[in-house]
């Protein structure tokens, strides 16, 4: 919980703006084509994921191959693996947007990923005794744009940290360490943006992996992290399975079975949407 002291320092920079961190490996990326949105959606909701949300997001993928430019952009279509790809960001803005659950202007995604890295690695945390790169670079990239928020005036808070990872886990031999990996993650997460965070506490909000064939140990890696969801009230998993989550039908005639389908990757941005809701984070 943030301190008074803290509290105090901040709210001389203004108003007042939520910030939720969008994190982790190529499906919080997206690799998700814009091309295909048409095939599931009419032609008014695929001009809006193109034309975007008043919601802003700054975003550096795969270590600046796609990014903002360390400015907040709206949330659209274009700001995932590539230009031509999107992530969970348009899902997330697009549900939020309909929800009517807070002035869309006074929210803010910060998100930070990098494809085919792994916690057992990449992600690796302080507390495991060995920082990641992964871990490193999330850190120092959310912290340089909470303080560019600080100079438009703006006090940001922290509402959730959103994270899709795992399936690098799932392909090797590391899922046995994931559940201790994700516990000291979230440890040092916490303590990292303790500044920054809510009052009610950062609000960890995970994702299952697919079952998809490449993954050999994707049960291990999910049992991981839901045993570690049951730990603490904050901790919250979405279960991507049980919502079917297409990806092994895009790209067409040659389908990707490690990433999500375009309607697979906007149905994962509402599965996060529908939790900052849910919870009330948003308020």
């Amino acid at each position: 919980m943030i301190n008074t002291k803290i509290e105090d320092e901040r709210a001389m920079y203004g108003k007042k703006v939520r910030v939720v961190i969008l994190a982790g490996q190529s499906n919080m990326e997206g690799h998700a084509w814009s091309q295909y949105l048409a095939n599931h959606f009419d032609n008014e909701m695929v001009a809006k994921y193109h034309s975007g949300y008043d919601i802003k997001i700054s975003y550096n993928n795969d270590k600046f191959i796609n990014h903002s430019t360390g400015q907040f952009l709206r949330v659209k279509v274009g700001q995932g693996a590539s230009t031509k790809q999107f992530g969970a960001e348009v899902g997330m803005a697009e549900k939020i947007s309909s929800g009517n659950t807070i002035a869309t202007s006074s929210l803010y995604f910060i998100k930070y990923t990098v494809g085919g890295t792994s916690l057992a690695y990449n992600w690796r945390s302080p507390s495991s005794g060995f920082v990641g790169d992964c871990y490193k670079e999330l850190v120092e990239y959310t912290t340089a744009q909470l303080e560019k928020l600080l100079t438009m005036n703006l006090n940001p808070e922290i509402s959730a940290f959103c994270f899709m990872q795992g399936e690098s886990d799932a392909a090797g031999d590391e899922s046995n360490l994931y559940e201790k990996h994700l516990t000291l993650f979230i440890a040092d997460i916490r303590k990292q943006f303790s500044k920054y965070t809510h009052p009610r506490g950062l609000f960890f909000i995970d994702a299952t992996i697919s079952d998809s064939p490449l993954w050999i140990n994707f049960q291990a890696i999910n049992q991981a992290k839901y045993n570690v969801s049951q730990t603490n009230e904050t901790n919250v998993l979405i279960d991507t399975i049980s919502a079917n989550l297409q990806f092994h039908k895009e790209p067409i005639l040659e389908p990707d079975f490690a990433h999500y389908d375009s309607d697979g990757e906007i149905k994962l941005g509402h599965l996060f949407a529908e939790v900052l809701i849910n919870k009330g984070l948003l308020n």
